[in-house]
């Protein structure tokens, strides 16, 4: 039944998405194309009154379009991004299957718009020969977003929605989820990827090896904890659970009056994985004192207060659904997460820094260093971190 669902067609969910977020204003020219695109769908009868560009997504393209008829409802539609996504039909397979799912477990979930032709939740947009564009659309409910960690209560909400996320979906099939970023979460992979990087730039450009032979030596230097999670989920000693796989608290959506978390948003990434992979970004993400984009290293520092919160809110509503071996790991998986995207962030600049935007030559250097940082941060304060989970998990 649940891999029928998978492909069903129409699903009765709700979506909930946030407010605040800066809007733009577009042409008249952009308008009319949106306006055109959205009357696809089967949103309620009446005028469009407004149309704007959100500027807080980093890879889709969204906007918000707001329709008055006998009563006005605001929606999102969105383009997909092609160039990260190759395959927007297997991407909407899985999210309208974990959406579906959750929903029939009776928690909040994301309601997606029909088109009118094939009942389907894509709408394609014919641009040129063998060129198209991909859309869906969803509707839109406010609710709150924060984009930072301001509190120790911050960091438990944000465990407790990893752990609400991962649990409502604790039965689901895994194993029929696309991987719609193939070994996104891969570090063994991402490790020997990074080891040809650094042949093929000692080839073609020495003098840039150079630069970063300390922050490689780093990397390699740490080489046999890259396969400890990806080793164990082939063994099966780590279960393959549905992964959110970008769990910010900025993908929590909050509810307004009691400030509770609603669910996590923006599920593109949903893949099969394991859940040491969403409790070891997070942490990455939340714990770390200074900006991804940080500078002065001398800032960077791994807050165990904040990773402890995190793990105090994770552990109480997920902590009797881990196996053994997912406990023995809880505290590595901060230090791997972190190791990983230094290594994403040094293969590019070997690469010529061709997958993160920059501005300058040198960034995807200073965004690994901040990651080494705070990586070997983690590794001084990991007896601190285990001292905590052995009072806290049974």
């Amino acid at each position: 039944d649940i891999i029928q669902k998978q492909f069903k067609i129409i699903i009765k969910t709700r979506f909930i998405r946030i407010g605040g977020i800066k809007m733009t204003n577009l042409s008249y020219a952009e308008t009319q194309r949106i306006k055109s695109i959205i009357s696809n769908f089967n949103v309620i009868e009446g005028e469009v009154k407004k149309v704007t560009l959100f500027s807080g997504g980093r890879i889709n393209k969204t906007y918000k379009v707001t329709i008055k008829g006998e009563e006005e409802k605001s929606y999102l539609l969105q383009e997909i991004n092609k160039n990260v996504f190759k395959n927007p039909l297997e991407l909407m397979s899985n999210v309208v299957g974990v959406t579906n799912y959750i929903d029939d477990s009776k928690q909040t979930s994301i309601k997606f718009i029909d088109n009118k032709y094939d009942r389907g939740y894509l709408y394609v947009e014919y641009v040129e020969e063998e060129i198209y564009r991909y859309f869906r659309c969803y509707e839109f409910i406010e609710a709150d977003v924060y984009d930072c960690i301001n509190s120790l209560d911050d960091m438990k909400k944000l465990g407790n929605a990893v752990a609400e996320f991962a649990n409502a979906l604790d039965d689901y099939p895994a194993y029929i989820l696309h991987e719609t970023i193939p070994n996104f979460h891969n570090t063994q992979k991402r490790f020997e990827n990074f080891l040809v990087s650094v042949y093929n730039c000692s080839v073609r450009d020495y003098d840039r090896v150079l630069k970063v032979k300390d922050w490689i030596d780093e990397i390699i230097e740490r080489k046999d904890i890259y396969s400890v999670i990806v080793d164990r989920l082939k063994t099966g000693d780590i279960p393959t659970r549905v992964t959110h796989n970008d769990p910010k608290l900025n993908n929590v959506l909050f509810d307004k009056e009691t400030g509770k978390v609603k669910c996590l948003i923006d599920l593109d990434t949903v893949m099969p994985g394991s859940i040491l992979y969403d409790v070891g970004d997070a942490i990455r993400y939340g714990a770390n004192t200074a900006s991804e984009e940080e500078k002065d290293i001398d800032k960077v520092d791994f807050d165990v207060e904040l990773c402890n919160k995190f793990m105090e809110g994770f552990v109480e509503i997920m902590g009797d659904k881990l196996n053994s071996t997912e406990k023995e790991y809880l505290y590595l998986a901060p230090q791997i997460m972190t190791w990983e995207l230094a290594i994403r962030f040094l293969t590019d600049y070997l690469d010529g820094n061709v997958y993160f935007s920059v501005s300058y030559d040198m960034q995807n250097v200073d965004r690994a260093k901040v990651q080494i940082k705070l990586a070997k941060c983690m590794e001084e304060k990991e007896v601190e971190v285990l001292k905590f989970l052995n009072k806290i998990i049974k």
